[in-house]
């Protein structure tokens, strides 16, 4: 007999009681509710990514578009404009069809397939807006705005993944 007087009792340590479903000291809950991403977290990389895929998107689309239905006229790099983080974009002019001269800059600033200043090139340009234009030469904008829609992606898909299976993992 133990000092408190219950058989089988030593006085050193309590009856474990045995977890059952839905208790907060059951080890599967512990681990559900710990493993469960912050809401927070989950808003975060489904708006970045959808954000990411909204601008890709629409960059890619509006270069296509340029490449496709754009007035092609020759024109000259005349240098960069940085974009921040090391990355530019290539600064151009040409003359439209209709006499008007136009500087103007790439759409999408990257940190590579970068072209030299005075390079000639084919430009591509809207007869509405002619500053919105396009090196054709310049496959680096077009895979900056894959870069920009593919991450948006993998974001949007990852932020939509923790959510469900937080979701399937909630408790109740």
């Amino acid at each position: 007999m133990a000092a408190g007087g219950v058989p089988g009792d030593d006085g050193d340590s309590a009856p474990e009681p045995t977890p059952r479903t839905g208790d907060p000291l059951h080890i599967g809950s512990v681990l559900t509710a710990s493993a469960s991403p912050p809401f927070t977290l989950i808003t975060v990389f489904v708006l970045i990514g959808g954000a990411l895929v909204c601008v890709g998107g629409r960059e890619l689309r509006t270069i296509a578009w340029l490449r496709r239905h754009g007035i092609r006229v020759p024109g000259t790099v005349t240098g960069r404009s940085g974009g921040g983080n090391g990355t530019s974009a290539m600064v151009f002019e040409f003359v439209t069809r209709e006499g008007r001269h136009v500087r103007t800059r790439q759409r999408v600033s990257t940190n590579f397939g970068l072209l030299r200043e005075g390079r000639r090139v084919t430009v591509a340009y809207d007869p509405e807006d002619p500053r919105r234009a396009e090196i054709v030469e310049a496959r680096a904008t077009t895979a900056g705005a894959v870069l920009l829609l593919t991450t948006g992606s993998v974001f949007f898909l990852v932020g939509t993944a923790l959510g469900v299976f937080s979701w399937i993992a909630r408790p109740g």
